[in-house]
This record gives C-alpha cells, sequence and structure tokens, in this order.
C-alpha cells in the first residue's frame, strides 16, 4: 500500500506541476491577445479617425464644387491683322466676377496646359471696364493651349478662379472640308475641293491633296487632282456608278494626315468633313 501511495502521490504531483505549467501558458496567451487586441483597438481608432478626416474634406470638396464660381464669364478674341507666323499672337480676354473688394487689383495667369512648373508664365494686370468686368491683353504661343486664372481680392484675401482653358488653337486650326460638283454632265465629273476657311496660320493649312475613285468593287484608281492655288483643288474622275466613293488624302502643312471618303458622289454638297490637324501625325 505504501508502494501504491506514493505512486499516487507521485501523479498528483505531475498533474498539478502540469496544471499550473497550463495556467501559466494560458495566462501568457491570455496577455498576449489582451495586447493584440489592445493594439488592433488602437489601429482600428486611428484609421476611424483618418477616415473621418477624408470624409471631411470630401464634404468640404463638395460643398466648393457646389458654391456658385468667381468667375462668371470669360472670352477670348484676337485680330490676326498684320500677325506674323512664329510670333505671339495678341490676345484679348474678357471676364465677369461674382465679388470683389473694392478698388482690388486684377490680373490674370496663364501658363501652358501641362506646364505645372509655371516655366512659362503670363501674368497681365487687368483694366477696369464697369461694374465686376475686367479686360487684358496678352502675347501668347498660338500653337500652344493655355490654361487661365484671375486673381483679386475678396473679404480681404486674395483669391484665385477656377482654370479656364484659352480656345486659342482649336479656334486657329479648325476648319471644313467643302467638296462642290463643278462639271457632272459628260463622261468625266470634276469636283471643287477646297480648305474653308483657310486657316491664319501655316501648319494648319493643306498642302497636298491626293484623291482615289473606287466604283464599289474593291478596286481604286487614282483621281486627276489639280491644284488652284489659295486651299483649292480640282479634282476629276470618271462619271460615278451609285455605289462610287471618293477617296480624298489630305496631308497638311505640319505633316498631319486625315482621309476623308465621300460616298453617293451625286449627292455631294457643301461641307463634308470638319478638319482639325493638330496632331503630326496619321489622322
Amino acid at each position: 500500500m505504501n508502494q501504491l501511495t506514493r505512486t499516487a502521490a507521485i501523479v498528483v504531483a505531475v498533474a498539478l506541476v502540469i496544471s499550473l505549467l497550463l495556467n501559466a501558458w494560458a495566462l501568457v496567451r491570455v496577455a498576449a491577445l489582451k495586447k493584440e487586441l489592445v493594439s488592433l483597438e488602437s489601429q482600428t481608432a486611428a484609421r476611424i479617425t483618418e477616415l473621418e478626416h477624408e470624409v471631411d474634406a470630401l464634404r468640404a470638396e463638395i460643398a466648393r464644387s457646389r458654391e456658385p464660381d468667381w468667375l462668371t464669364w470669360l472670352d477670348e478674341s484676337f485680330d490676326l491683322s498684320g500677325y506674323r507666323e512664329g510670333e505671339p499672337l495678341e490676345v484679348t480676354v474678357t471676364w465677369g466676377l461674382l465679388e470683389l473688394d473694392p478698388g482690388s487689383d486684377v490680373s490674370i495667369v496663364c501658363v501652358p496646359a501641362g506646364d505645372d512648373g509655371g516655366t512659362d508664365v503670363v501674368e497681365v494686370e487687368a483694366l477696369h471696364l464697369g461694374g465686376l468686368t475686367y479686360s487684358a491683353t496678352l502675347r501668347l504661343d498660338p500653337e500652344r493651349d493655355w490654361v487661365c486664372q484671375i486673381v483679386g481680392t475678396v473679404d480681404g484675401t486674395r483669391k484665385a478662379s477656377g482654370r479656364r482653358l484659352l480656345d486659342l488653337r482649336r479656334k486657329l486650326s479648325q476648319s471644313y472640308l467643302v467638296v462642290e460638283p463643278l462639271d457632272t454632265s459628260g463622261g468625266f465629273w470634276t469636283y471643287l475641293v477646297r480648305q474653308d476657311p483657310l486657316p491664319p496660320l501655316e501648319p494648319y493649312r493643306i498642302a497636298r491633296v491626293e484623291a482615289e475613285y473606287s466604283p464599289g468593287d474593291g478596286t481604286r484608281t487614282a483621281a486627276e487632282v489639280t491644284p488652284q492655288g489659295d486651299g483649292q483643288w480640282l479634282v476629276t474622275l470618271p462619271e460615278p456608278a451609285g455605289k462610287g466613293a471618293l477617296y480624298l488624302t489630305l496631308t497638311f502643312e505640319n505633316g498631319h494626315v486625315d482621309t476623308v471618303v465621300l460616298a453617293g458622289l451625286d449627292e455631294v454638297r457643301g461641307r463634308e468633313a470638319i478638319l482639325d490637324p493638330t496632331g503630326t501625325g496619321d489622322g
């Protein structure tokens, strides 16, 4: 019995030791979990605060976007008389403001679109035309897109308007391809092809016209093209069949190429395509 008692005592002791070890491990694990929970709670609180700031910023941005634009309108005009290619173009910009402190200096600041560094800034003080209307004349490169802001003082604080794009390059480059039938009575038909209006800047003018005629069977035959000067060409081709089409390849002075397809040639009248040769490759 003594031997059994000693064995039982040993078993009980081992069990107690194991229990103590398990309890100790459990306490250590609980402490670790508690630290993890505290850390997670802290991270969650920080993220919630960050999200709240982002939401506040977004609400403020939405509120600003709903405010009336301080710059109510803006328009530009230019006089091409006497303009020499390669030189800056004088552009008159006129605009209206929603409000302004009395006696405030007002100016317009323009930079080329995409010039975030502001290396080519053009700033001109405005002329007061009366009320909240102002004007300024700037000298700008007409072959670049310009983004402008108006700067003035409102409630004692200098304020800049939203950015507005001056549409110079499109206005100076865009024209129409006009195709007009001149003689469609014989075995050959003649059309007058012209660019209208003729752009004031040389790079946006048509330098060469090539023409091909297809009777509708998938084949093409070169048509006769005779330059007439001043942006005009005569195109002569055999009398077209009902499914015939005329393919005009237009090469501009700046290297831009456009291809215009005219089908149903017996119905061709007047303007057939808008030309915008502001690229440098195939159109």
